[in-house]
C-alpha cells in the first residue's frame, strides 16, 4: 500500500514538488527564520501608567494608640516616592465622619499637609469612606486606585462590602493594609483577592505600604511580551523570516 502510495506520488510531479517545498520551507524556518527572530526580538518596553490613587485612612478613636501616628508616617513616605509628576493622589479619611482632606493632586506639600491634619476620633464608617474615594476618581481616566487603611472592623459591614463590590465594578483597585483588630479575611473579601490584603504590625507599617505600592504598580503583561516594533521593522523581520 505504501508502495503504490510512493509511486503515485513519483507520477504526480507537481505534488510532488509542494510537498519537497513544504519540507524545506519548514528546515528553513527552524534553522534560519526562528534565529532571525531571536536576534531582532526587541526586550519588553516597561512603560508606567499614570496612576489616580486615594489613600483612605481610618482615623476612629480605636487609632488614638499611636496607630495613626505611624501611619501618617508612612503615608507621607508613601507621597515622597510617588512621581507626582504623572501621578496624583488624594486623601480621604473616616472617623467621626468621613473627610477629603485634599482632592487628587500632584502637589506634594498639599498632601503632606492633608495628611498631617488627620486626627482620630469616633466610629468606622468605612462604607461612606469608600463611596466618597469613589466619587473622587470619578473625574480621572489614570488608573484608578484606593488604598485603604484600617485597624478595625467597619461600622457596617454588609453595606462596605457593597461599596467595594461597586468600586471593583468600575475597574477601581482596592487595597488594603490593616492592623490592630482589623479582619483580613473579610478585607480580603473587600479587595477580591487576598494577595491585595497586607498586614502591618507596629513599627512596619512603611514596609506593608510598600508593598501595597507595589501592587498597584504590578503590571500584568504577556508571557512572551516583547518591546514595540515600528511597521517598518515589523515587516522586514517578518519578511526576513517568511523568506
Amino acid at each position: 500500500m505504501m508502495r503504490n502510495l510512493f509511486t503515485r506520488l513519483r507520477a504526480n510531479k507537481p505534488l510532488l514538488f509542494g510537498i519537497y517545498g513544504a519540507i524545506g520551507c519548514l528546515i528553513a524556518a527552524i534553522f534560519l527564520g526562528e534565529p532571525l527572530l531571536a536576534l531582532t526580538r526587541l526586550a519588553p518596553s516597561v512603560q508606567q501608567t499614570p496612576q489616580a490613587i486615594v489613600l483612605l485612612i481610618d482615623t476612629s478613636s480605636s487609632m488614638s494608640d499611636g496607630k495613626l501616628t505611624e501611619v501618617k508616617a508612612a503615608a507621607t513616605k508613601f507621597v515622597q516616592r510617588r512621581n507626582l509628576t504623572q501621578d496624583k493622589l488624594a486623601v480621604v479619611s473616616f472617623g467621626i465622619d468621613v473627610r477629603t482632606a485634599t482632592p487628587l493632586t500632584d502637589d506634594a506639600n498639599t498632601l503632606k499637609s492633608a495628611i498631617a491634619s488627620l486626627s482620630e476620633n469616633g466610629g468606622t464608617p468605612m462604607a461612606q469612606g469608600l463611596d466618597t474615594s469613589v466619587a473622587e476618581l470619578q473625574s480621572t481616566s489614570d488608573g484608578r486606585n484606593i488604598l485603604l487603611f484600617t485597624d478595625g472592623v467597619p461600622g457596617s459591614p454588609t453595606q462596605t462590602f457593597f461599596s467595594a463590590e461597586s468600586a471593583r465594578r468600575q475597574n477601581i483597585n482596592l487595597i488594603a493594609v490593616a492592623t490592630g483588630d482589623a479582619d483580613t479575611n473579610y478585607l480580603a473579601r473587600l479587595t477580591g483577592d487576598s494577595s491585595l490584603v497586607f498586614y502591618a504590625s507596629s513599627g512596619n507599617f512603611d514596609r506593608a505600604f510598600r508593598n501595597a505600592e507595589a501592587a498597584i504598580d504590578k503590571q500584568l503583561v504577556e508571557s512572551a511580551a516583547t518591546g514595540n516594533y515600528g511597521l517598518v521593522f515589523s515587516a522586514l523581520r517578518i519578511g526576513g523570516w517568511t523568506a
